[in-house]
């Protein structure tokens, strides 16, 4: 509690210099991600197509108030509704009225997103225990994966054991076999494995999203797909370790470009974002060549790297550490998780 209580200090003190340096009495947090990171992780989800949730938080320097209807109110109020924060519900059939005073809003421009850029200890503490859980299941999801097995079985089963521990999914795509090189982003399919298999994965809890990608093979790997598989982690491992505060995202994705084009496949960042930071969303920014921002501290990257038929992809902080750290999985001098090879087992039907 003691960690929540600073936690929620140092954010009110974000806050109250920025609407001071703006000229803002308070501000009017919409969206879910915020909601999250203002309240230290209270889940005002209940339509997970929508960026906006159940309830807004009127931040000023003087009251916290969490804004919603009397459909959720109650549970609001006793379930996610941290110390210091007040509930205050409004007939579900009526609009919400609008603020008095000079209140800024976050819906749709975010002008606080560097706010939650660098994390506090207890944030990266539950970061940690999130990314240890979600790449426990995703590496013991694909184990269990069978040839035959088809992408919606194998990504259904990280589903359901995700949520099983209160983790939501926004992000699932799976691919077997062609189409991990056909598609950078596959949905899932009733197409069956074969010989190769990708999982990827964006899992949330309490507000904060970890970002991953796993591969697994069966029977030995072709020549070329190791190769492209390792000149893809020489790469990922280049942008992680230029990943440091101040460095600008810009200088970064510059190393990205330079990494593609020295392990001989130039331009084949083309084909796919670089990723960028992450935290309360799936991304907060993507990386672009001339793009703004600069690398703070403690902030989380999710990068994703790709060269066709193949990925690297873990969420890491600005300290150098991996959040979605792996224990019992093949990893190459580079630091980077491999393809998992297996025996083609295809798994008995009943």
């Amino acid at each position: 509690m003691r960690g929540m209580n600073r936690e929620l200090a140092e954010k009110d003190h974000r806050l109250a210099e920025w609407c001071a340096l703006h000229g803002y009495d308070g501000i009017l947090l919409r969206t879910r991600a915020n909601v999250a990171w203002v309240t230290g992780g209270a889940d005002v989800c209940v339509d997970q197509g929508h960026p906006l949730g159940v309830a807004s938080v009127l931040w000023t320097p003087t009251r916290k108030v969490l804004l919603t209807d009397t459909i959720e109110a109650r549970r609001i109020s006793e379930e996610e509704a941290p110390p210091g924060f007040d509930v205050s519900a409004r007939d579900w059939f009526l609009a919400a009225a609008a603020p008095k005073g000079r209140i800024a809003n976050d819906w749709p421009e975010d002008p606080i997103a560097t706010l939650r850029a660098s994390l506090t200890p207890s944030e990266v503490t539950r970061y940690r225990t999130l990314g240890i859980e979600v790449s426990s299941v995703v590496e013991s999801v694909l184990k269990d994966a069978r040839v035959g097995d088809s992408e919606v079985e194998v990504g259904g089963r990280l589903v359901g054991v995700l949520a099983m521990r209160g983790i939501r999914t926004p992000v699932l795509l799976a691919a077997a076999d062609g189409r991990i090189a056909a598609y950078r982003h596959p949905l899932p399919t009733d197409q069956r494995i074969e010989k190769a298999f990708m999982l990827v994965v964006c899992a949330e809890r309490g507000g904060l999203v970890v970002a991953m990608t796993r591969l697994v093979h069966f029977g030995s790997m072709p020549a070329d797909l190791v190769a492209r598989h390792e000149a893809c982690c020489r790469v990922d491992a280049r942008m992680r370790h230029a990943t440091r505060p101040g460095r600008p995202l810009a200088d970064i994705f510059a190393t990205a470009r330079r990494a593609y084009a020295d392990e001989g496949f130039d331009g084949e960042w083309c084909f796919h974002h670089q990723g960028g930071p992450i935290g309360y969303r799936t991304r907060d920014a993507i990386a672009l060549p001339e793009g703004p921002g600069i690398v703070a501290r403690r902030q989380a990257f999710a990068w994703n790297p790709s060269i066709t038929g193949t990925k690297s992809e873990d969420t890491m902080l600005s300290d150098g550490s991996t959040i979605t750290t792996t224990t019992d999985w093949p990893v190459g001098d580079h630091g980077r998780p491999l393809w998992l090879v297996r025996a083609g087992r295809a798994r008995v039907r009943r």
